[in-house]
């Protein structure tokens, strides 16, 4: 059925879907520390925890060669624990001369989560959207 977000579900997905979050990462963050080098795969990366400014910790790969980021893992607190959100970022295209991961792998710990894939085929900058495609869909019978 059709129902509104709440303020926590709202939270989460403008999380999820803002593509330029992660061009802006300094201003994301009221502590960091690089904490080493691992491998992603067959790359190279440092490895940078950091304190969001909500409190969630947060780890940050990024490429030793390129230096785009290649991971990021953000800890939620939970009762149980912290429940960490993997994001992956692969297949890095200029668009309009900044990088851009082309595709994005979002995968969790626990079996309550499924992982989604992104895959842009095409990414456009500062095209204008019709504000009626964001109205509440009708309710379905």
């Amino acid at each position: 059925g059709v129902r509104e977000f709440t303020a926590g579900e709202l939270a989460r997905v403008k999380r999820l879907w803002d593509l330029r979050k992660d061009l802006h990462l300094k201003e994301q963050y009221t502590k960091t520390n690089v904490t080493g080098r691992e491998k992603i795969g067959e790359r190279e990366a440092y490895v940078l925890e950091g304190v969001a400014a909500d409190n969630r910790n947060e780890k940050l790969y990024f490429d030793t060669q390129s230096g785009l980021l290649l991971r990021r893992i953000v800890y939620t607190e939970t009762l149980l624990g912290p429940d960490p959100e993997q994001t992956d970022f692969e297949n890095y295209q200029a668009v309009d001369g900044i990088k851009m991961p082309q595709t994005i792998r979002i995968s969790y710990l626990d079996n309550n989560h499924y992982g989604t894939t992104r895959t842009f085929t095409e990414i456009k900058n500062n095209v204008p959207v019709d504000a009626t495609k964001f109205n509440m869909p009708p309710a379905s019978r």
